[in-house]
């Protein structure tokens, strides 16, 4: 009997490692860059940590509001750019309360964290964004109806 009892627990633990290994690899098929995009935090908060900056803590709602503007960056409905920047933030607002301030970094044509990362630190607006007094970000990766990878970080400041 205590065999029995002990492949039955075997096999509900198996059981529950492939239902969580499937959940895992559905999250894969569904954003296939979500490792790209923690790479891109660890690279911004790796310089932060060099200029003696806090690192940004990564929040998911800003990564979702940041992936509406890359779908409709890659998609093609949007050029390149921070159309419907005001709106992004007003929604961010309005989700993360005490929240006074924020900023927007996109980039296309990198194909790697490191690139897209480098690209930005090479700007200076874009630099003084990753510099910047925030303490949130959220960052979002797209693969373009063209073939390139668009990316939006978004930066917030909340209490």
């Amino acid at each position: 009997m205590k065999t029995i009892q002990s492949a039955m627990l075997a096999l509900l633990v198996l059981c529950g490692w492939v239902a969580n290994a499937q959940k895992v690899a559905n999250a894969q098929k569904k954003d296939n860059y979500a490792a790209m995009a923690a790479e891109v935090m660890a690279l911004v908060n790796a310089h932060r940590t060099q200029m003696h900056l806090q690192p940004l803590a990564a929040d998911e709602y800003i990564a979702s509001v940041a992936a509406g503007h890359n779908k409709d960056m890659a998609s093609g409905r949007l050029e390149l750019g921070h159309d419907g920047f005001d709106e992004r933030m007003k929604k961010i607002g309005q989700h993360i309360k005490g929240t006074t301030g924020w900023a927007e970094n996109v980039a296309d044509g990198a194909r790697t964290a490191k690139q897209v990362v480098e690209m930005w630190l090479h700007s200076p607006d874009h630099r003084e964004n990753i510099e910047g007094n925030f303490n949130r970000s959220g960052i979002a990766i797209a693969k373009g109806v063209d073939g390139q990878l668009y990316f939006t970080q978004i930066f917030c400041k909340s209490r």
